[in-house]
């Protein structure tokens, strides 16, 4: 194995956030931001939780006033070897974030359980709905961005604005949870955080860009009053020990990407501005999955020896996103959605010609869309894709809105 030495953040450091008042008290009644009881926030700060059925005046949007500047600690420099990659041991954890339906920093307003579809509704101003597989219904009357489930909750970042479906930047806003069970909807930060953001039973972790333009995953525990800087990346993915970064070496200057344990940078590939730098990231069914910047490409790397596979493009029609689901890559093109199968994109028949899919979700037991078109030009929706056959017996797809 060949190891190159570079400068390389890793070591964990501990900064405690003290409360300060947001600037603006008057459009939040202050609950005790931090503690971990819900405190359900005032129909002059969110609006009123929708009850089922219920016919309400939508409220008027609330602009969150922007919180003091919350210094973030960086981490610690420290040497780390870079390493050839020969493959790793594959998790056997279907639980891990492979960061599947967040695989950008832009609009993600989506996230599944036990049969159930939360999601940003961007036919009512991003508002926070679930759908049950029949109809959808409002939770909560806040702009909502970067959906988690976990024990129960929604959790989700919002910064009171309405979010345009096609703006693909670095979100930011407060960090809030949704309490299915007691239907309280809980500001849970004091200062901005910024997407992607995951949440697990190792706590809630997040990314935060620093005056030096580092760009750095870090995790609030429980309290929400301590945070710690883990390592400096742009995509949360957690796989078996590993957390994917992107390191740029000190001794070549080419930019690296890598799965690191802590002490290794292994390395998957190398990105340029003549290659491509890496958007999109997963990990899925054991593999690494990558779209080069401003290319519409698809590229895999097999996490079990590091073989790397360029997936076929059709120059006229590049990809939009992709998404895999039981095992089966699947690419969104102009001209519709695509299967791989025996080495080629098998394209479907769409029903609908005029709309085009911007971006695929995996939920349990279905593929879910952010779709352009359906009521005319600029007009959002999310549905359900719904495979069918046409008239001849060739595989097509149609649409279940549930916005």
């Amino acid at each position: 194995m060949k190891k190159k030495s570079i400068a390389f953040l890793v070591t964990a450091a501990v900064f405690f956030c003290g409360c300060s008042a947001s600037p603006d008290e008057s459009a939040f009644t202050e609950a005790p931001i931090f503690e971990t009881e819900s405190a359900a926030l005032t129909e002059a700060e969110t609006g009123e939780t929708v009850s089922k059925n219920e016919e309400k005046e939508p409220p008027e949007i609330v602009s969150l006033p922007a919180p003091e500047n919350k210094e973030h600690p960086p981490v610690p420099e420290s040497e780390v070897s870079v390493t050839e990659f020969t493959g790793i041991p594959l998790s056997e954890n279907l639980g891990e974030s492979f960061n599947l339906n967040s695989k950008d920093w832009g609009y993600h307003p989506i996230c599944f359980d036990s049969g159930k579809v939360y999601f940003s509704n961007p036919k009512d101003r991003q508002y926070l709905y679930v759908y049950d597989g029949e109809e959808s219904n409002c939770l909560a009357e806040l702009p909502a961005n970067a959906l988690n489930f976990y024990d129960n909750k929604i959790y989700f970042i919002s910064n009171g604005n309405m979010i345009n479906p096609s703006d693909y930047i670095d979100f930011e806003g407060f960090l809030f949870s949704y309490d299915l069970e007691s239907e309280e909807l809980t500001r849970l930060t004091d200062f901005y955080i910024t997407q992607p953001l995951y949440v697990s039973s190792e706590g809630i972790f997040y990314f935060h860009i620093s005056e030096e333009t580092k760009g750095t995953i870090y995790k609030l525990d429980e309290g929400f009053d301590e945070i710690t800087p883990l390592y400096n990346s742009f995509c949360i993915l957690n796989y078996n020990g590993f957390h994917y970064n992107v390191v740029t070496s000190d001794s070549d200057g080419l930019t690296y990407l890598c799965l690191s344990d802590g002490e290794n940078n292994y390395v998957l590939n190398e990105a340029s501005d003549a290659t491509g730098y890496p958007r999109d990231e997963c990990i899925a069914n054991g593999k690494f999955y990558f779209r080069r910047q401003g290319m519409r490409s698809l590229t895999s790397i097999d996490l079990k020896d590091g073989t790397v596979f360029e997936f076929p493009v059709n120059p006229k029609f590049p990809f939009s996103d992709y998404t895999v689901f039981s095992g089966t890559e699947y690419v969104a093109r102009q001209d519709g959605l695509c299967e791989f199968k025996d080495g080629r994109f098998v394209k479907y028949e769409k029903k609908e010609p005029l709309v085009t899919i911007e971006r695929l979700y995996s939920g349990s037991d279905s593929i879910y869309a952010l779709i352009e078109g359906m009521d005319g030009p600029n007009d959002w929706d999310l549905a359900e894709i719904v495979f069918s056959t046409d008239e001849e017996g060739n595989p097509a797809y149609g649409f279940n809105r549930i916005t």
